[in-house]
């Protein structure tokens, strides 16, 4: 059970990086439906940077820990 949510930690991560990196790309597809406003590329690239850290941790160290006798 600790070992898929490990995997599931990591791959949020993964999702999490590939939607930032996606919204850097073309900022459209982010845009709020209401207003129109587009998230700026600074914002995204940090997001992109220092989203996926605190999952992917968690998935690594509870992967890790598996491991450990």
């Amino acid at each position: 059970m600790l070992t898929f949510l490990g995997w599931a930690f990591l791959a949020f991560a993964l999702f999490l990086f590939v939607v930032c990196i996606v919204g850097f790309v073309n900022p459209q597809w982010l845009a709020d439906k209401k207003t129109g406003k587009v998230p700026s590329r600074g914002l995204l690239l940090l997001a992109a940077w220092l989203g996926p850290v605190i999952p992917a941790a968690a998935g690594g160290t509870i992967l890790i820990l598996q491991r450990v006798p």
